[in-house]
């Protein structure tokens, strides 16, 4: 047999496998030698006859036996199976999940509306407290200047006037102690809005199934060369 027929027999004798498993990130074995996790390409690999294994920590392992063609590119997905614990987990984490949606929701309709009056509240107690302040700066301003003026005055319009001038004074003083106590009930109702937002449900944590074994390079290799 010449050598380049030779080549092309032993290049024939070969073919791709690509495994896939659902869920992902299982652990693959070729007839017994663990070759990575899926998804998993493997190049190169002797036809014939073939037993693929996957496991998953939390699923039953899957086996299949595949005859593989030279030169064939083979796909082969393998769905594993939960185990017992794994699905009680499962539906125990999916209740919780379906009680703190439902938990959000009602969450989201109560403390969205209370955080709008309560920033509206707010808004307005400010407004109206500003308001208050600026009463207060030019009645007790206006007050104060018009009583001296009114102490100093000789003639009786200017008296009058003067006079006059304090009353208006003492007026928007008032009305500025109204406006503080409007400003007090607004700050006290917008705070009322905010402390009784409902607290934030807290979401599940996922459930842990038993620790998935790390694929290691390192460990790949030193099996390869061991047993090939």
């Amino acid at each position: 047999m010449s050598p380049s027929l030779f080549g092309q027999i032993i290049q024939g004798a070969t073919g791709n496998i690509n495994i896939q498993s659902e869920p992902k990130g299982a652990e693959v074995y070729l007839d017994g030698n663990i070759m990575g996790n899926t998804p998993l390409a493997l190049k190169d690999i002797d036809a014939g006859e073939h037993v693929i294994k996957v496991t998953k920590a939390g699923y039953v392992d899957a086996e299949t036996t595949i005859t593989l063609n030279p030169k064939e590119n083979r796909n082969v997905k393998i769905i594993l199976e939960e185990t017992p614990e794994t699905r009680e987990k499962r539906l125990k984490y999916q209740s919780a999940m379906d009680r703190y949606e439902a938990s959000m929701e009602e969450y989201r309709q109560i403390s969205k509306p209370k955080r709008i009056w309560g920033f509206s509240l707010l808004g307005a107690g400010v407004a109206t407290g500003v308001a208050a302040t600026v009463f207060y700066i030019y009645g007790f301003g206006n007050a104060s200047d018009s009583y001296d003026k009114y102490k100093s005055s000789v003639l009786t319009n200017d008296i009058n006037k003067q006079y006059s001038s304090v009353k208006d004074g003492e007026s928007m003083v008032t009305i500025g102690h109204i406006m503080t106590g409007i400003t007090a009930v607004l700050i006290g109702a917008s705070l009322y809005e905010f402390f009784t937002i409902p607290s934030k449900p807290v979401e599940p944590k996922p459930f842990t199934l038993k620790t998935d074994t790390v694929f290691s390079k390192d460990l790949l290799a030193l099996k390869l060369s061991v047993n090939f």
